[in-house]
């Protein structure tokens, strides 16, 4: 993560070490107070700046409940193969 603990109106990245290749599928799930975000990448770029990770992929936060710890569930698949890990962020105002 980028950020545990991120301001309302920022962005929070999610790093994924990982070897992506042509089968790479990445998958992270936020789940906030009354929605979940579900997003998709094979990306291996890091933004300008950041240790270079072999995957990321980023939420805007804009309105979620201050306070309230958002668990990202990160899933990889390459092939038939997956692996899985959960972090978290808790945005503030």
């Amino acid at each position: 993560m980028s950020s545990t603990a991120p301001k309302d109106y920022t962005t929070v990245i999610v790093y994924i070490n990982t070897s992506p290749g042509p089968s790479t599928r990445i998958t992270t799930a936020a789940h906030y107070k009354t929605v979940t975000t579900i997003k998709t990448t094979t990306d291996p770029k890091a933004p300008k700046g950041h240790r270079q990770p072999d995957a990321h992929t980023s939420y805007y936060i804009s309105g979620a409940k201050p306070g309230y710890k958002v668990v990202v569930d990160a899933t990889v698949r390459i092939g038939s193969r997956s692996s899985s890990c959960t972090t978290s962020f808790t945005p503030k105002k």
